[in-house]
């Protein structure tokens, strides 16, 4: 499964639409659309927001794993 499609089943884990996940990243829907179909990638800055706005690891949106809880949880 690549970034898009992990992207997208953790959004609808959390009952999300495009445009609210949108609206947490502060991206429009669109950037939501494109990243979700392969069209594009996040940079550095919104990875870093999509993973801790979402409570979801690195690893697991890049693909190198398959558990999806990140190993250092802020507190």
């Amino acid at each position: 499964m690549d970034f898009g499609s992990r992207l997208k089943k953790i959004r609808l884990e959390r009952n999300m639409i495009e445009y609210e996940l949108a609206e947490l990243l502060n991206v429009s829907d669109r950037t939501i659309s494109k990243w979700e179909h392969g069209i594009s990638s996040p940079d550095i800055i919104s990875l870093r927001n999509i993973v801790t706005k979402l409570n979801v690891s690195t690893d697991y949106l890049l693909g190198l794993t398959d558990d999806v809880e990140p190993i250092n949880k802020t507190k």
